[in-house]
């Protein structure tokens, strides 16, 4: 399943970055962005899984198709693009991002930026992988990495408490970074170019894949509070190494 999970990212990488044009509206705010694309994106991988699994269920983030339950025998959390925002503004770095569930826990995933043709895949028997390179995350302390934060920007209650946080860790970290997609930072963390990705809230299609990667790659995975990410649920997120995510809790405990 990973391997065919990363033929249809890949052919939603070419749909991404084909030059005609696309149109954008806004759904709950002027942060929150849908294009023709993400529709046209998902509408196709949407109809390849139903072939690759029969009956399967899905929990995608657009058009309300969420009837995956934590019980589906088989299913898929699909984002068409993550990072939409960056991809309306030509910033390039947003992906697609695909997990498969079985029997109520995510199975495999992948994750594609196709600006930087980086396929980020994970199973749970195979590990994961950076265009087939396995990854494996080496720890450090944390004055030697970067930090990664997501603002949440779809729920502006977290806004303070997100930027406090980020305060606090750059004290303690080489630098702090934000760039706009969720499944990629969790890929990022996976990789060693972050050594810890924080966000106080984010919905399952944005970190399934990516928070998959990550824990199959030995990062830490957990919510703001230490404990395990709910499957189906808005969550808060934390990945990162294990000296990486032992600060952001300490430092989140004290907010």
């Amino acid at each position: 399943m990973r391997k065919k999970l990363e033929a249809l990212a890949e052919k939603a990488g070419a749909m991404m970055t084909k030059e005609a044009p696309f149109s954008v509206r806004e759904k709950s705010s002027s942060k929150d962005l849908v294009t023709s694309r993400d529709l046209e994106v998902q509408e196709m991988l949407v109809g390849a899984c139903r072939k690759l699994a029969p009956g399967c269920s899905f929990y995608c983030e657009e058009e309300h198709l969420q009837d995956l339950t934590e019980s589906s025998e088989e299913g898929f959390i699909i984002d068409p693009i993550d990072g939409t925002a960056n991809y309306v503004h030509g910033l390039g770095h947003s992906c697609t991002s695909i997990a498969c569930l079985r029997e109520g826990r995510i199975d495999c995933g992948v994750v594609f930026d196709p600006f930087r043709g980086e396929m980020f895949s994970a199973s749970r028997k195979e590990g994961s992988f950076l265009n087939g390179r396995p990854l494996t995350v080496r720890d450090r302390p944390l004055r030697e990495g970067l930090v990664c934060f997501g603002t949440s920007p779809y729920d502006e209650d977290t806004t303070d408490a997100s930027f406090r946080l980020a305060r606090r860790l750059y004290g303690l970290s080489g630098d702090v970074r934000r760039s706009g997609s969720a499944a990629l930072d969790c890929c990022y963390a996976a990789c060693g170019r972050y050594d810890l990705y924080f966000e106080l809230r984010v919905s399952p299609w944005d970190h399934a894949a990516g928070s998959l990667i990550a824990a199959m790659a030995g990062c830490r995975t957990c919510t703001i509070e230490g404990a395990p990410l709910p499957l189906l649920q808005r969550t808060s997120v934390l990945c990162g190494t294990a000296s990486g995510v032992a600060a952001c809790l300490a430092e989140a405990a004290r907010l």
